[in-house]
């Protein structure tokens, strides 16, 4: 359960100082059921019914 705004500023930082960047992929997250929204889309959580496909995506997209 994380505030979006901080979330983009604390990933951006790692990520290249890029936050529309950072903030495209939380939305694509979001239509994928990654990550639920909460308090009119203001603050998100990982989904716990998706645990092993988070795993499996993070994997992907890091190509570990």
């Amino acid at each position: 359960y994380f505030p979006i705004d901080t979330l983009v500023n604390k990933l951006s930082h790692a990520v290249k100082n890029n936050g529309k960047r950072i903030r495209k992929f939380v939305r694509e997250l979001v239509k994928e059921n990654y990550l639920l929204l909460h308090k009119g889309g203001e603050t998100v959580s990982l989904n716990p019914h998706k645990n092993i496909d988070i795993l499996e995506y993070i994997k992907k997209v890091l190509k570990v």
